[in-house]
């Protein structure tokens, strides 16, 4: 199975074709019995109104139709009973649509202004965009992404506490308090919030407090806060890769930096110009970040990306064999193995190519083990006629997509493909 939470969040630059990952729109009334209960009836003044009555806070889905991980929270997270339970008691719940298109209802249409406000006055410019306000209109909490059941729960959790409130901690900064602890929460709550220049100036300030800043606790909150690599941030990990490795193991340092790479440079390119990508571009960009034989190797592997995207199965399993023999597999991460060899089982029935395809899901699971790959694997066999082995890998994989409170129906269709039902 395709890893669904590759792309967590929607960059409104890059949109939609870098973040659509379906040809349907999602639609804006969303509820289940067991799921959240959205507030279709009232306009924003008098959400705002309610909220101040009845003491609680609003939450806002900030979503576009177009964006895939809005998508995903819909069908895997916003209609679960332990989400609706926790979000139906303690808030007031709204959705915001911020794009606009031809299909849109009345309901929706006459909305457009409470939309068009929300997403200025909260700085919305990712999707989703999950807000908390109060009854004043205050900015209470903000994150962003697709967020499993659990960590969206955690959430709900920290936006009822002031001591992580990102409104909160951003008031009080803003008061003049530069004390150390409030520096470091302020910062992680401004990087999940995507308030990148908050996030950098409260780090900045924190920095010169530590004795010793490389500390497993400082490396994840620089981590957090560097998407790009311009800036010291960035810099800042390049000049100390042996060290954070020493702390956050074995080729964390490397694995941070190409993350970066790929997300600022390479795939806004490859799949923002998708039927022709300018590959000399992103060699360009990517030897400035780093060096020419970093942006040689890079390149290639952007290439692979391409033929992916052309659906050129073919070229993709000769391209990968040529890559590993001549690059290794280090750079190729869990998500990558695990794309190349859906891909493969989706399309080819060569079982030459779906053996090496098998080789590659393996090794994935080998890298970062998680449900989407242990399904990929379980696949691969079944195709291959191991059912045991199918059987063996579909069952870890529903196990591990129940731990993560995912949605198990395909988990459980596939299973019982495996099992002759």
């Amino acid at each position: 199975m395709k890893y669904t939470l590759l792309l967590t969040l929607c960059i409104a630059l890059n949109a939609p074709a870098f973040c659509q990952n379906s040809d349907k729109k999602l639609s804006l009334v969303t509820d289940t019995a067991a799921g959240i209960k959205f507030n279709h009836e009232n306009t924003w003044e008098e959400l705002l109104q309610k909220a101040k009555k009845e003491n609680k806070l609003i939450y806002v889905d900030a979503f576009t139709t177009w964006c895939g991980p809005c998508k995903w929270m819909n069908s895997n997270v916003f209609n679960t009973k332990e989400v609706g339970d926790v979000f139906n008691a303690n808030f007031i719940t709204f959705k915001a649509q911020i794009d606009t298109g031809k299909n849109d209802n009345e309901y929706i249409q006459s909305h457009y202004t409470d939309y068009k406000n929300i997403a200025a006055k909260y700085n919305v410019k990712a999707y989703p965009t999950h807000l908390f306000i109060n009854g004043d209109g205050e900015l209470v909490h903000k994150a962003l992404g697709a967020l499993p059941a659990e960590i969206f729960i955690g959430l709900s959790k920290d936006a009822l506490n002031p001591d992580k409130q990102f409104g909160t901690l951003k008031k009080k900064f803003e008061a003049g308090d530069h004390n150390p602890e409030l520096l470091f929460k302020l910062t992680s709550a401004a990087a999940g919030a995507y308030e990148t220049e908050l996030a950098s100036q409260a780090l900045d300030l924190y920095i010169p407090t530590q004795k010793n800043f490389f500390t497993k606790e400082n490396i994840e909150l620089l981590f957090s806060i560097t998407p790009s690599t311009e800036g010291k941030n960035f810099e800042l990990i390049k000049k100390n890769t042996k060290q954070i490795n020493s702390i956050m193991g074995t080729n964390k340092a490397e694995e941070k930096i190409r993350d970066i790479i790929l997300s600022n440079i390479v795939y806004p390119e490859l799949y923002g110009n998708a039927a022709n990508p300018d590959f000399n571009k992103i060699h360009a960009a990517v030897e400035k970040a780093m060096d020419k034989k970093y942006a040689d190797e890079m390149t290639e592997f952007m290439k692979i990306k391409g033929l992916s995207a052309k659906k050129d199965w073919a070229g993709l399993e000769k391209s990968v064999s040529a890559y590993t023999k001549k690059y290794g597999t280090k750079n190729l991460s869990s998500n990558d193995l695990n794309e190349f060899a859906w891909n493969v089982f989706e399309n080819v029935d060569d079982k030459i190519v779906l053996q090496k395809a098998l080789q590659w899901s393996l090794l994935s699971v080998e890298k970062n083990s998680y449900a989407a790959n242990n399904d990929t694997v379980a696949n691969l066999y079944f195709k291959l006629g191991e059912k045991d082995k199918a059987i063996e890998y579909g069952q870890k994989a529903l196990d591990m997509v129940k731990k993560e409170g995912g949605n198990v129906a395909d988990y459980e269709k596939a299973l019982e493909m495996f099992n002759g039902k």
